[in-house]
C-alpha cells in the first residue's frame, strides 16, 4: 500500500542521477550557467529539476556517462534572466523552482559582489500547524539543518497532520455551505480523527482522478454519506495539488544535486561545504529542501583598478600641479 504522503520515502532514499549546476560571476555581474545531468539519458523528460531545452541555449547530449548524459550552456547579463527561465514561483509546475541573486556594492577602493541561490521548499504543506507538532528548540534545529531520527519521525507526522489537516477544512467548510441534511459539519467534526486515520492508509495512485475519487470514497466510507460527492469540485484543486506534490517527489527522490559557483575576486565568506580557490560548492538532495528552503551563498571582493588607476592618476596630476607651482615660485624669488 502506498504511503499517503512520500516523506517517509524521502528520508530513505538515494539518488540514482545527479544534477550539476555551474554558475561562473564575471566581474561586469553576468553570468554563465551550465546544467549537467549525469544518469541515464531516458531520465531527462523525467528530471525534477527543469531541465533547459529551447534553442537560446547551447545543448549537447554526449554518450559519455562520465561527463552527463545532457549539457546545456547559456550566457545571462543579468541574474534576473536567469530567473526568467528558472524561478516558477506562482507555476503549477512538477519541477524545482529555484531562484539567483547577485548584488554589487562599491566600498572604496573594492567591489563587494554577493551570490545567493535558493532552492523552494517543495511541500506545499509546509507553513500550516508548525507549532504544534515541533518544540521551539526543534524548530531551531530544523531550520539549521540539525535533523536526527527522531526529529525526522516527528517531521514525517507533522507533513500528513498538516495536509490531512487542510483537506479536513476543505471538507468542513463545504459541508457548512452545502447545508445538506445527509452530511452535518457536526458529524464531520465528531469523525475527524476516524478520517484522518482512514485517509493516511488510502492507497494513492498517481492519477489527479484517482487521488480525487480516492479522497471521496474514504470519506463516504468513514462518514456513512454519499453526500460528499456533492463537494466534488470543491475538492479537486486539493486533490490536484496532492497528486502533483507526490509526484515531483517521486523524481526528485531519485535526484542528487551539486550547485557549483565561481566568482572573481577572493573569497570573503560562504556557507558552502566546499571551497577551492574561487570556487564554492554544495552537494544536497531533496530532503535539504523538502520543507524548508536551501539557501546557498557566498560573498567575494575584487579591487576597483579603474578606480585606483584614476585615483592614482589623480595623485600624480597633483604633485606634478604641486611640483610645478613650487618651481615657478622659485623663479619668481630668484632662489
Amino acid at each position: 500500500m502506498k504511503k499517503w504522503l512520500l516523506i517517509g520515502l524521502l528520508l530513505l532514499s538515494g539518488g540514482c542521477r545527479k544534477v550539476e549546476v555551474h554558475t561562473k560571476v564575471q566581474s561586469d555581474g553576468s553570468l554563465e550557467r551550465t546544467v549537467i545531468l549525469h544518469g541515464d539519458s531516458s531520465d531527462v523528460r523525467s528530471c525534477a529539476y527543469p531541465l533547459p531545452s529551447d534553442e537560446s541555449w547551447n545543448i549537447s547530449q554526449p554518450a559519455d556517462e562520465d561527463s552527463g548524459v545532457y549539457i546545456a550552456r547559456k550566457q545571462f547579463a543579468r541574474a534576473s534572466d536567469i530567473n526568467r527561465e528558472f524561478d516558477l514561483s506562482g507555476i503549477d509546475s512538477l519541477r524545482i523552482n529555484s531562484r539567483v541573486e547577485l548584488d554589487k556594492k562599491f566600498r572604496g577602493f573594492y567591489t563587494v559582489l554577493s551570490y545567493r541561490e535558493t532552492f523552494y521548499a517543495t511541500s506545499p504543506f509546509r507553513k500550516t500547524l508548525f507549532n504544534t507538532v515541533l518544540t521551539e528548540e526543534e524548530g531551531v534545529r530544523f531550520f539549521s539543518g540539525e535533523v536526527d531520527s527522531i526529529l525526522e519521525a516527528k517531521l514525517e507526522k507533522w507533513e500528513t497532520l498538516v495536509a490531512l489537516e487542510e483537506f479536513y477544512q476543505i471538507l468542513l467548510r463545504g459541508a457548512e455551505q452545502l447545508d445538506d441534511p445527509a452530511l452535518p459539519p457536526a458529524a464531520i467534526r465528531e469523525r475527524k480523527d476516524a478520517l484522518f486515520e482512514a485517509l493516511e492508509d488510502m492507497d494513492i495512485q498517481d492519477s489527479d482522478e484517482v487521488y480525487l475519487n480516492g479522497l471521496l470514497e474514504t470519506s463516504e466510507e468513514v462518514l456513512g454519506s454519499p453526500a460528499v460527492w456533492r463537494l466534488k469540485e470543491r475538492i479537486a484543486p486539493f486533490a490536484d495539488i496532492l497528486a502533483r506534490y507526490s509526484r515531483l517527489l517521486e523524481n526528485a527522490i531519485t535526484e542528487e544535486y551539486e550547485n557549483i559557483v565561481e566568482v572573481p575576486g577572493v573569497i570573503l565568506d560562504t556557507n558552502a561545504s566546499q571551497l577551492e580557490g574561487n570556487r564554492v560548492a554544495w552537494q544536497f538532495d531533496v530532503e535539504d529542501f523538502h520543507l524548508r528552503d536551501k539557501e546557498m551563498w557566498v560573498e567575494s571582493r575584487l579591487v576597483n583598478r579603474t578606480l585606483i588607476a584614476a585615483a592614482a592618476f589623480t595623485v600624480l596630476m597633483l604633485v606634478i600641479a604641486l611640483a610645478a607651482g613650487t618651481l615657478a615660485a622659485r623663479r619668481r624669488s630668484g632662489i
